[in-house]
């Protein structure tokens, strides 16, 4: 159970939004809480949720479009990403550039992004909106503040995208880039190879 706790503390830590002092340490309050059925149903619940983005792990074919701005024109790149089911987490490629877990006690979806040195650290909560995963909230990048939307629409069976949208003056959100994955299948291997 520690390796769920300290991380968890860590990140609230790191974004600024620490509990007030409490009359207990973390782990005195473990023991308290332990052997409750909230917390067992808490424990059990990301492993569950992760099911409902399973279809996500694999290989994919990634093209990524960047939208034109007054200062340069729309381009365009294909790659591939890996994505991998680690215990209660997705993890993208092999780089841990993006994290995508459940809180349980919040109920929400987290989505943490790790691209130094531009954007070091950000992490979103989301949650469902139709068919769209949606986070909203402040990142930093290049040591300033943007409010980014990002939007995870499974878009086929194989196949799903994500918009990153920027606000901007107006209070209005505009498109910035968009990931679109379309699943690599891999042809079955004949029997004895």
């Amino acid at each position: 159970m520690r390796r769920v706790i300290l991380p968890g503390l860590a990140v609230a830590v790191l974004l600024g939004c620490a509990p007030a002092p409490q009359t207990t340490t973390v782990y005195e309050r473990y023991e308290q809480l332990k052997n409750g059925p909230a917390l067992q149903a808490a424990a059990a619940e990301p492993a569950r949720r992760m099911r409902e983005l399973d279809w996500m792990v694999g290989d994919w074919r990634t093209t990524i479009t960047v939208f034109a701005t007054a200062a340069s024109p729309e381009s365009r790149e294909t790659t591939t990403t890996s994505f991998h089911l680690v215990g209660d987490s997705i993890l993208a490629s092999d780089d841990l550039s993006t994290i995508l877990t459940y809180d349980p006690f919040e109920h929400d979806w987290i989505s943490a992004g790790f691209e130094p040195p531009m954007a070091p650290l950000n992490n979103f909560r989301a949650r469902w909106e139709g068919r769209r995963l949606v986070a909203e909230a402040p990142a930093r990048i290049f040591g300033e503040t943007f409010v980014l939307r990002q939007s995870l629409i499974r878009t086929g069976q194989n196949s799903f995208e994500i918009l990153n949208e920027q606000r901007v003056k107006g209070d209005r959100f505009v498109p910035v880039d968009r990931y679109s994955f379309t699943r690599i299948v891999k042809p079955p291997q004949p029997p004895g190879q």
